[in-house]
């Protein structure tokens, strides 16, 4: 039927490729070993919408769970994608860019390989589309690209990102908000110029605003970009968040029943004591230990180190106390102190590395919580699953959410 002079018979039998191809990674890398995807992108120079469109579907199903079946046949599909990109029905759009966000799950060698067909710009642009389900895979896309290595960080930087994603972060759908985060924190992991580029596009006074207004999945993914640029430890962008009032909600988020997020901000606010400790004034004054007990944050680090279901927990806020607010032993500023050198991983949750709950991003690096750079910046490209072996209890309303509709995908 491929060289059929019929357009309905050659779109019937993509389809029945498709379905087949939705079956199995088996049965889908069977069909890729057999040169389907050559087959099905021949046709592609048609000018029947109708084939087109059933021709994206079925590229996305061979595309599906590439980080499973891992076969490299399947890339040929990428010389083609950009006129996929750039057509103009939504259907095939969205298709494409799902076949995209399958091949940028597996990494950093197939990120730059996207990257470099050029179609980053246009994904980006589509970040503004009105259509939910466009919107959706292409910011799984950018969220893939970012939690690579600064390169691919700074081209999306270039293609203009930012103003995307700080538009998104008004979206009324949770799912939108939580996978601009997501991406927004691997940026925040990136060097000292990309944080700078996240303060200069306004985005963190939003972020801010986030942590007082979502839920407790959301807020979590917040503290993650301010955690990433705490610990860049660099005194002007702490300054800045502080400038901004992120320590009252850091304070307040201190006595959450979600323990992870209890964690995050704990270690938030140690990097932001230890940059205020070495930029302490003439009378050794530590201004942020001042603030945090001005607005009764001492208070709720005193609560955490006694009434904690976290051990590790409990144990760091007592040495945050000691240290900073002469509380437990003689005050002995300890100058020396480096909150990159607490041995936190116990207080870490596992995770399969894995990015959100609306897809099926299961990479290859199973069983870390962060990865680091050389900046010893959390790389926050594992998310879904993290709390499987993690302790934490909150009210179900806090989790809420009604708009599941990436569940479906």
């Amino acid at each position: 039927l491929q060289h059929s002079e019929n357009d309905e018979l050659k779109r019937l039998a993509v389809w029945a490729f498709g379905n087949i191809a939705g079956d199995s990674n088996e049965i889908r890398n069977f069909l890729i070993e057999r040169n389907v995807t050559q087959m099905i992108l021949e046709l592609l120079d048609t000018s029947s919408i109708k084939l087109l469109q059933q021709c994206a579907w079925c590229i996305s199903n061979l595309c599906r769970n590439f980080h499973v079946i891992k076969n490299k046949k399947i890339l040929v599909v990428l010389e083609y994608i950009p006129s996929l990109v750039y057509n103009t029905d939504v259907d095939i759009i969205i298709d494409t860019a799902w076949a995209l966000s399958y091949i940028t799950d597996y990494g950093i060698e197939y990120c730059s390989l996207v990257v470099k067909t050029g179609v980053v710009k246009k994904i980006i642009d589509l970040l503004t589309h009105s259509n939910f389900y466009v919107k959706a895979p292409c910011l799984r896309i950018i969220g893939n690209i970012v939690s690579g290595d600064n390169g691919l960080i700074q081209a999306c930087i270039n293609c203009g990102v930012l103003p995307n994603l700080y538009n998104l972060l008004h979206s009324s759908r949770r799912n939108i908000i939580r996978e601009a985060c997501w991406a927004i924190s691997n940026i925040a992991a990136g060097s000292f110029y990309q944080i700078e580029a996240i303060i200069n596009a306004n985005i963190v006074p939003l972020l801010i605003n986030l942590l007082y207004q979502e839920v407790a999945i959301i807020k979590r993914e917040v503290v993650y970009i301010f955690l990433n640029i705490c610990s860049e430890k660099n005194p002007n962008q702490i300054a800045y968040l502080v400038g901004q009032g992120v320590i009252k909600p850091f304070c307040e988020l201190l006595l959450h029943r979600d323990l992870k997020l209890v964690e995050l901000s704990l270690e938030s606010l140690e990097y932001i004591l230890y940059v205020g400790e070495q930029t302490s004034n003439d009378n050794n004054e530590n201004k942020y230990a001042y603030f945090i007990t001005i607005i009764e944050g001492e208070k709720n680090l005193e609560e955490l180190s006694y009434d904690c279901k976290s051990e590790a927990i409990a144990e760091k806020a007592h040495n945050l106390l000691e240290i900073y607010f002469d509380k437990g032993i003689t005050h002995n500023i300890n100058n020396d102190h480096n909150p990159q050198n607490d041995n936190i991983n116990n207080i870490m949750p596992g995770t399969s590395n894995n990015a959100f709950v609306f897809g099926s991003n299961t990479n290859n690096n199973n069983n870390q919580q962060f990865n680091f750079d050389n900046n010893n910046n959390y790389l926050n490209n594992n998310i879904q699953n993290q709390d499987d072996n993690f302790e934490f209890i909150v009210p179900d309303d806090d989790f809420n959410d009604n708009n599941s509709d990436f569940n479906n995908f």
